[in-house]
């Protein structure tokens, strides 16, 4: 995959670029419903992933690398095939882990943090405002964890170093990770919308509040929404490291 093999050389992009990259994602996999078939599965083996913990570690960045890879692989052209992807995807996947692991310590505090104050002060207002504030650092988090698991694909790529260029990319590209932030937000109100519309559909359907099965359909809309939203960011984001590390994409125009 030649994409990878010039990872060294990131380009500048304007916010322009930045703000569409995400939609540009989303619709690149759906007119590639194969594809999309393909990051859903690796969405869902991501959620599933995130109660086991320790295994956790191992099986995520395994997940997004896929996802990441699949879409280069069909936005390039170069027609691999799974085994060809997939041991692109294991190519310095300690280096993969140990960085995913460094990254993760912070998203994990905020977590908790999260968590302790929703059981202390759980009718408080401001665990609303803490609950959209934590909503906003994963968005931007998200792209500094997957920007490092790309870079680790250089087979002389160290986990510290791949870290250090990662956070750095929170100081240098500042406007670039606001369009970014700007657009999930968008994209974050509509799911939440999906996410809610149950209180319309399972009454329209028959089903009433409060009862299992209510509770299971609901537990699933959330799982399938949640899903749906992973499967797009990463994709989104993956169309944003392509334009910043492609040879086809460049501007001169500094953000």
């Amino acid at each position: 995959m030649n994409f990878i093999n010039q990872l060294n050389t990131p380009r500048n992009i304007d916010l322009r670029t930045a703000f569409m990259s995400p939609f540009q994602g989303i619709s690149f996999l759906l007119y590639h419903p194969a594809l999309l078939f393909k990051v859903l599965m690796c969405s869902f083996g991501i959620m599933l992933s995130l109660p086991l913990f320790i295994i956790g570690f191992v099986t995520i960045p395994i997940f997004l690398c896929m996802i990441m890879l699949m879409v280069i692989n069909e936005i390039t052209g170069d027609n691999l095939s799974f085994t060809e992807i997939m041991s692109q995807v294991y190519v310095n996947i300690k280096v993969k882990i140990k960085s995913f692991i460094i990254l993760s310590f912070l998203p994990l505090l905020a977590c908790l943090y999260i968590i302790y104050s929703l059981t202390n002060n759980g009718n408080s207002p401001l665990i609303i405002y803490e609950f959209f504030a934590l909503l906003c650092f994963l968005i931007i988090w998200g792209i500094v964890i997957i920007h490092c698991l790309l870079i680790c694909n250089q087979k002389n790529q160290m986990a510290l170093y791949a870290v250090f260029d990662s956070l750095n990319l929170l100081a240098q590209k500042p406007f670039l990770l606001f369009g970014q932030l700007i657009a999930w937000i968008m994209g974050l109100m509509f799911v939440m919308a999906v996410l809610f519309s149950y209180v319309l559909i399972l009454p329209a359907i028959g089903i009433q509040h409060g009862t299992m099965l209510s509770t299971l359909l609901i537990l699933m809309i959330i799982f399938l929404a949640v899903a749906v939203y992973v499967s797009f960011y990463v994709s989104g984001v993956t169309v944003l490291m392509y334009h910043r590390y492609s040879k086809e994409t460049s501007c001169d125009e500094d953000e």
